[in-house]
C-alpha cells in the first residue's frame, strides 16, 4: 500500500499490465477484537481502581435533563460489564501494510500518509512523505466509548450545516482504556513471527512515542493523533422517550406519526465490529415495518 500511495510506477505498471506485483496481494488488511489484556492479568484490581477513579460517567458534557442523566447510568453500567467481561473486547485493533501518519497538523490526518500531504512543522521537520521502503501500521479503536457528543440544528433554514461536537474523549475512563491498548501494540510487535518481519529500531509514524510503555507519552500523542473511525452511530437511539430515545421500535420519530430514520443512527450503541452489516439489517426490517403499517403485499 506504500506503493499505491507513493503511484510507484513499477508497481503500477505491474499490476495494470499483468497484474502481478504488491497490487495483486491479498491480506493488506488484519484485525481483531480484544479486552485490556493487562486487566486479566491484574486479578481486576487496576481495573476496579480505574472504575473508581474515572466515576460513573458525570460530567461527560451530557446536560443536566433526567432522561439524559438516566442513559448516561445505563450506558456506564453497560460498558463497565464489558470491562469485567474477559471474552469481551473493548478495543478494535487492526493492520495494514502501509505507513499511518495520523497528526492533523502535517495535513496528512489519515490512515495512510502521502507525498502530497508533505509539510513542515513549527520546528521546520518535514513530515507526510511516503518515504522509500516498508511498513506496516498497527492501530486501535475504542468500541464502547463513553464520551458522548451532541448535535443541533443551527438554524430555521434547513440549508446550514448541524452543529455537531463529538467530544471525543472527554470521558476520562475513554482515555485510559485507549492509552493501554496503545501501549498493548508494543507487545504485539514483540512476539514472534511478526517481529522477525520487523526492524528491532524500524522508523515510526510521525510523533509516536519512543518508549510506549510510558503512558503520560501516549496521552500526549493520542491527544493529537486520535481519528475518527468514519463509522458514526447511535445518535438517535431506539430507546424508550423517557430514557432520552428518539425513535421507537418502529423507527417512528417520537411526537410524529409517519417520520422514520433508518441508517445507523438508531443503534442503541456501536456495534463491536463494522457497523456496516447492522445497517442493513436495520434497513431490511424498516422496509417490512413499512410494508405492514400500509399494508404491502411483498
Amino acid at each position: 500500500m506504500d506503493d499505491l500511495a507513493r503511484q510507484d510506477s513499477d508497481a503500477m505498471g505491474a499490476y495494470m499490465m499483468t497484474q502481478s506485483g504488491p497490487f495483486a496481494t491479498g491480506g493488506n488488511f488484519a484485525g481483531g477484537i480484544l479486552p485490556v489484556v493487562e486487566f486479566l492479568e491484574g486479578g481486576g484490581e487496576e481495573l476496579e481502581g480505574l472504575l473508581r477513579k474515572c466515576g460513573k460517567g458525570e460530567g461527560d458534557g451530557n446536560g443536566d435533563a433526567d432522561d439524559e442523566r438516566t442513559f448516561t447510568k445505563t450506558h456506564v453500567e453497560f460498558v463497565h460489564s464489558l470491562l469485567r467481561t474477559p471474552s469481551e473486547g473493548s478495543g478494535g485493533f487492526f493492520s495494514y501494510a502501509a505507513l499511518g501518519n495520523f497528526i492533523p497538523e502535517t495535513g496528512a490526518g489519515d490512515i495512510i500518509g502521502k507525498e502530497s500531504s508533505s509539510t513542515s512543522t513549527s520546528s521546520g521537520e518535514k513530515v507526510g512523505d511516503v518515504t522509500p521502503g516498508n511498513y506496516l501500521t498497527i492501530a486501535c479503536m475504542l468500541l464502547h466509548p463513553l464520551s458522548r457528543g451532541n448535535t443541533h440544528i443551527s438554524d430555521s433554514s434547513a440549508t446550514p450545516p448541524p452543529k455537531i461536537d463529538p467530544k471525543y474523549l472527554s470521558h476520562p475512563l475513554d482515555l485510559e482504556i485507549l492509552f493501554r491498548h496503545i501501549r498493548y501494540i508494543s507487545k504485539i510487535v514483540s512476539w514472534a513471527p511478526l517481529s522477525s518481519l520487523l526492524k528491532p529500531s524500524g522508523r515510526k509514524n510521525h510523533g509516536a512515542p519512543e518508549d510506549m510503555n510510558d503512558l503520560d507519552a501516549i496521552e500526549e500523542y493520542v491527544k493529537k493523533a486520535a481519528l475518527s473511525a468514519w463509522h458514526p452511530t447511535s445518535t438517535c437511539a431506539m430507546l424508550p422517550l423517557e430514557k432520552g430515545g428518539v425513535v421507537s421500535e418502529k423507527l417512528v420519530v417520537y411526537g410524529t406519526r409517519n417520520l422514520r430514520i433508518v441508517d445507523a443512527s438508531i443503534f442503541l450503541l456501536s456495534t463491536r465490529g463494522n457497523c456496516q452489516t447492522t445497517a442493513y439489517a436495520v434497513a431490511e426490517k424498516a422496509a417490512d415495518l413499512i410494508k405492514s403499517d400500509d399494508r404491502i403485499s411483498a
